[in-house]
């Protein structure tokens, strides 16, 4: 089965100020690199970003070290969304996420059926994905 990690798994593997969740998260990511897991360009990009603006250098600079590593690695498979994606957001979007929207068709389109969130109460709407929150 294809999984795509979303982005607060990733914070949450840096940001540890709740112990519990970090090390979840922590346990996620390094399995991902171990084996194939699914990941969003935007992903990466709202991770890097969010902890730039909430967290401390030294996270800063170990957010950049595993973005990164997650670009270079063979085991994360990296995708995308195009025009033809936003196209489904902007049909769908009825008062519902447009970035989770985007990162949802990128699964669909992608052939991804399960998202490892936090987020479950955007996504479990959604179908034709399997939803799992690891904490």
């Amino acid at each position: 089965m294809k999984v795509l990690i979303d982005t607060n798994i990733l914070f949450y593997a840096i940001d540890s100020s709740d112990r519990r969740k970090h090390e979840i998260a922590k346990e996620i990511v390094k399995t991902a690199f171990r084996e194939e897991a699914y990941i969003s360009a935007q992903n990466i990009a709202e991770f890097y970003h969010q902890v730039k603006r909430k967290l401390k250098l030294e996270q800063i600079n170990a957010a950049k070290t595993v973005a990164m590593a997650i670009i270079k690695s063979k085991n994360w498979i990296k995708i995308s969304y195009d025009a033809h994606t936003i196209w489904n957001v902007i049909n769908k979007e009825n008062g519902k996420d447009f970035w989770d929207l985007v990162i949802y068709f990128t699964m669909l389109e992608n052939g991804i059926e399960k998202i490892i969130t936090e987020n479950e109460r955007d996504f479990k709407e959604l179908s034709g994905i399997e939803v799992k929150n690891p904490f």
